[in-house]
Parts: C-alpha cells; structure tokens; sequence
C-alpha cells in the first residue's frame, strides 16, 4: 500500500498558504482600489443611476469580478491543499504481492 509522499502535502501547504497570502494582499488593495474607484463614480454621478442607463450594471459586475477573485484565490488554495490530504489518505487499489 502506498499513499502520497509527504512532498505532496508539504506542496499542497505551500499552495494554500501562498493563495492566502495572495487572498488578504488583495483584499487590502481591493479596499483602496474600490474606495477610489466608487468615489471617482460617485463624483462623476455615476454611481447610482438608473438601471435602464446600463453603466452601474457594468461599475457594480467589475466590482463583483474583483471581490470573486479576492475571496475566489483562497478557497482555490484550500480546495487545493484537501485534494493534497486526500491524496495523502487514499491508498492504491491494488497490492502487490
């Protein structure tokens, strides 16, 4: 019986916690870059108009997009370092003999 070798896991740490790493740099960023970027809008009056006029559809999908990777990168390391763990568990289905 053979499992993953420790490498993997040890790999699987790294990943998730440079992800992390990855997660919170953006979200600090994503702070001062939305701040700036909703503020730029909202002088322009922009910001919040009508639905009809189709800007804030696309002001909000880009703040959205920003937000799902901020939160997505972390959870995708995560993702990642279990699938590491699982392999680290899982044994082959044959034995050799």
């Amino acid at each position: 019986m053979t499992a993953a070798p420790f490498a993997s896991v040890w790999e699987g740490f790294m990943i998730m916690l440079i992800c992390c790493i990855i997660g919170v740099i953006l979200s600090f960023a994503g702070g001062m870059i939305l701040d700036t970027q909703i503020t730029a809008y909202e002088e322009q009056g922009l910001w919040d108009v009508s639905p009809d006029w189709g800007i804030r559809g696309q002001v909000a999908f880009l703040t959205n997009l920003y937000m799902l990777l901020m939160y997505g990168i972390p959870v995708m390391g995560i993702l990642s370092f279990a699938v590491t763990i699982f392999w680290r568990q899982k044994y082959d289905q044959y034995v050799y003999r």
